[in-house]
């Protein structure tokens, strides 16, 4: 994982500067995603304004000074996640590179990863119609808990792993 453009948007005064003179245009134009110019447009509107300035810096500012350092300690070396869980990673994402991935089943038992050929960090722009799909599987009305075991679900919000307590299972089967 690269901090190098992570440092200057924790910044307060640089990173809303950088919001504001149109890095989001620059970074969504390079990144290859095929976004027309007016997604762009939208993104750069959102995030250029002092509020998407503001809320940029301070994700940046929060991962950098709470988050980073917590997982360089080692807080979660014993985390792990035993809910199913389905995590969609676009091959090409810079961010989330896919071998970084590798031995998650240790602490994910219940995880699948799904690779997307061809596509980048921004799924949900690049690959609208397939994370919709999933999102409706993992929702669907009636699954039964063995339905939710053999196909995981889509996760919509972050949780902190809980550490595993002596006699605990997953509720997976994995």
């Amino acid at each position: 994982m690269t901090l190098a453009y992570q440092l200057p948007l924790s910044t307060p005064v640089l990173g809303k500067e950088l919001m504001r003179r149109g890095l989001t245009r620059r970074v969504l134009a390079g990144a290859n995603a095929g976004f027309s110019g007016r997604d762009i447009e939208v993104y750069e509107a959102t995030m250029g304004s002092d509020a998407g300035a503001m809320a940029t810096t301070a994700m940046y500012r929060s991962f950098l000074l709470k988050e980073l350092p917590a997982i360089a300690l080692g807080r979660y070396r014993d985390a792990r996640l035993d809910v199913p869980t389905q995590l969609i990673v676009g091959e090409r994402d810079p961010i989330t590179r896919v071998s970084a991935l590798d031995g998650y089943e240790r602490h994910a038992p219940c995880m699948t990863v799904e690779r997307v050929p061809d596509a980048g960090h921004f799924l949900p722009e690049e690959r609208a119609r397939l994370i919709a799909q999933r999102l409706v599987e993992g929702l669907r009305p009636g699954a039964t808990d063995s339905d939710r075991n053999r196909r995981p679900r889509l996760g919509l919000f972050h949780a902190t792993p809980r550490r595993k307590q002596p006699g605990m299972r997953p509720r997976c089967n994995p």
